[in-house]
């Protein structure tokens, strides 16, 4: 294949690109011209400053934008949500998935103190609503970006929000996810359960909890029983 040619705009002549330099609105002239060189050189210099002011624009906008969103409510809430109730991928509402296990051991207690048999071995969104969650809850788990490269293109190309939630993603190597999106990206989202004889968990069953864990299932038990009786006064009323 030939060289590319060009048209000098100053002696008109057909010549090989390479010995041209552009000097601006779309024209290139032949380098041997006397002023060209310099020309051309005054051109690029000015594009990498108009270039360099763009960046430093763009900088300085977003760095203002974030030193006054404190004095925008519904964009600290929104952040707010983002980082802690919503799927960085689908935007999904929901709970953390720390809040399942938090009352997972209140639960525990509770079945411990009323003498009644655990509901730990059902599937977590049974046990979740045994736990007293609404129905449905979604759960939103928090974990480190995965190692392999393709896996990890996939999950920042499916995060919602632009560039910026993206950038915040991979500073901090961290992802959060519904089960959903879990499962979609090839992510464990329920931690596997430990597995134990029978003689390590009578062991276990005999660890005294904190005191404030014991204190809380106590009062829950105490306000569930006062609604039963409420319920049941207003049954009997209406009889």
């Amino acid at each position: 294949m030939p060289p590319p040619t060009t048209k000098c705009c100053i002696c008109n002549q057909e010549v090989l690109k390479s010995q041209t330099a552009h000097i601006g609105d779309g024209k290139r002239a032949c380098k041997s011209h006397e002023g060209v060189v310099s020309q051309a050189q005054d051109i690029i210099n000015k594009d990498k400053k108009t270039r360099k002011a763009k960046e430093i624009a763009a900088e300085t906008k977003k760095r203002e934008r974030w030193q006054n969103s404190n004095a925008n409510p519904a964009f600290m809430e929104n952040a707010r949500k983002w980082a802690w109730e919503q799927c960085w991928c689908c935007h999904k509402e929901g709970r953390q998935l720390s809040e399942f296990y938090e009352r997972m051991i209140i639960g525990l207690e509770k079945s411990r103190i009323k003498g009644t048999i655990s509901s730990l071995l059902l599937a977590p969104t049974e046990f979740a609503k045994e736990l007293g969650f609404p129905v449905p809850t979604y759960f939103l788990r928090r974990m480190n970006l995965p190692e392999d490269p393709q896996q990890r293109e996939r999950i920042l190309h499916d995060i919602k929000g632009g560039m910026d939630k993206r950038s915040v993603v991979e500073m901090m190597q961290i992802i959060q996810v519904c089960e959903d999106c879990a499962k979609k990206h090839d992510l464990d989202f329920w931690p596997n359960p430990p597995q134990v004889d029978l003689k390590t968990l009578a062991i276990l069953g005999n660890i005294p909890l904190p005191k404030e864990i014991t204190e809380i299932a106590k009062r829950e038990i105490v306000t569930e029983i006062a609604k039963r009786e409420i319920v049941a006064e207003a049954s009997d009323n209406e009889l």
